[in-house]
């Protein structure tokens, strides 16, 4: 059996890192943070912070973007679950899931519970991460279904969880044993068809691989792991060290799932072909892969579905040119003050289309067509989302994205602390400056 996986977090250090893998990697953690932030406001956050309460009693770690506290459990939980609450922190699209919501609630808590350094805590989310995404590509080997994040990142987060705790080769190679059999196998078609709170299982999930690293600790033992298998060590071993995929994460700039992004940013593009106002749109046509041809709700009633309604997001872009956190808050639904929004998402037709849909998941793409009432036509080309690695967001934008995140919550000043703790991380003592800075000075909502 190979531990290859776990020596390369026992001996990862930032400063050896590639510089280019650790301006991504800031670039991630700045991203995540801002997604945690806002998503602590959000109902599904809310409420598991009252069921962590529930399940697993009081304590003293960090609840982002709120003043209150938990256990490390209760953390993971509440925090699992902010990551990924409004759709919009980083994803892989070889494996259709989102890494760093589930390393980071993970990483974050062992490393206030440890006291470790900045340093410590960057090189364990970055080799999380990394481990996330291999033992994301040995389960879909193994499995022939499409499962979520919650069945994968588990193990990654557990292993760098276990290092940051004091664990040696073999607890590191134990989290991670342990984490891959308990970690839930989401039913992922499932909760894209009937969205709901637990979307990528990553709230439970994080759980998970907290409770993994803690057995492992105490000398619990599981199957070994489908990285430490030598078919699949064959695959990966070599990478350790070597290879980053943090590097192919995307970044989101809107809040849904990331199947919807290639139709909004083509309808856009195809409104900015013409002078035509959204009031003159008669009908849009989008081309896309067969995913996203799945997403045909037009009247959502939740945030989830708000997330998962491709013609409704369309629609609202077009009307408003962009899609903003509150728009997909139920207060926020079906307004009837702007109906040419529920009007136009009545009007979309979904199509797919062969080329398209052969090239997913590697690329994730997209045409807009929009007919006038004039008879008139304007189309977009074919394109991919803003924010892949071959599109990238600029700083700028992704700075912008994280302020309009985070200001809400923490105000002005709160979130430039907080900006300037991710990006001064690699100098702190331990992370008490990071967690202080994503604490409001207000109280909790």
């Amino acid at each position: 059996m190979s531990h290859a996986f776990a020596e390369f977090i026992l001996d990862s250090r930032w400063n050896t890192i590639p510089a280019p893998t650790q301006h991504k990697a800031l670039d991630c953690l700045l991203d995540v943070a801002g997604c945690t932030v806002a998503g602590s406001r959000t109902p599904a956050a809310e409420q598991a912070r009252s069921a962590a309460a529930a399940l697993f009693g009081p304590g003293e770690l960090t609840l982002f973007g709120t003043t209150a506290t938990g256990s490390a459990l209760g953390a993971c939980l509440t925090n699992g679950f902010a990551a990924n609450a409004f759709d919009l922190d980083d994803g892989y699209r070889p494996l259709k899931g989102h890494p760093s919501a589930l390393v980071f609630p993970v990483v974050l808590a062992a490393a206030e519970e440890s006291g470790c350094t900045g340093s410590e805590f960057l090189s364990a989310y970055v080799t999380g991460v990394e481990v996330a995404i291999r033992a994301g590509h040995a389960l879909h080997d193994y499995y022939d279904f499409y499962h979520g994040t919650g069945s994968w990142a588990p193990v990654g987060a557990a292993a760098a969880a276990t290092a940051l705790l004091g664990g040696d080769t073999a607890a590191v190679a134990r989290a991670a044993a342990l984490a891959e059999f308990y970690a839930p196998l989401t039913p992922e078609t499932r909760a894209v068809q009937t969205p709901s709170m637990v979307k990528d299982g990553i709230g439970w999930a994080a759980v998970t691989a907290f409770a993994s690293a803690r057995m492992a600790l105490d000398g619990i033992t599981a199957p070994p792991c489908l990285l430490e298998k030598p078919e699949t060590a064959e695959s990966f071993d070599h990478e350790y060290g070597r290879r980053y995929r943090i590097e192919d994460l995307y970044f989101k700039q809107h809040p849904s799932c990331r199947w919807t992004h290639p139709a909004i940013d083509a309808a856009l593009d195809a409104k900015a072909r013409t002078s035509h106002r959204p009031e003159d749109i008669a009908s849009i046509t989008i081309e896309t892969f067969h995913e996203a041809t799945t997403l045909t709700s037009t009247a959502p009633a939740t945030l989830e579905q708000a997330q998962f309604s491709l013609p409704w997001l369309v629609a609202i872009a077009l009307v408003r040119d962009h899609i903003d956190i509150a728009d997909t808050l139920p207060r926020h639904l079906g307004d009837p003050r702007d109906p040419t929004i529920n009007v136009l998402a009545s009007t979309v037709k979904i199509v797919r289309d062969e080329t398209l849909d052969a090239a997913f998941p590697q690329t994730a793409l997209a045409r807009a067509t929009l007919e006038f009432t004039d008879g008139t036509t304007s189309q977009s080309e074919t394109r991919a989302a803003t924010g892949d690695p071959d599109h990238p967001l600029t700083t700028e934008q992704l700075h912008t994205k994280f302020d309009r995140l985070a200001q809400p919550v923490l105000d002005q000043q709160g979130t430039a602390a907080l900006a300037r703790c991710v990006a001064q991380a690699a100098d702190l003592p331990d992370i008490t400056a990071l967690l202080h800075a994503a604490t409001p000075s207000g109280t909790t909502s």
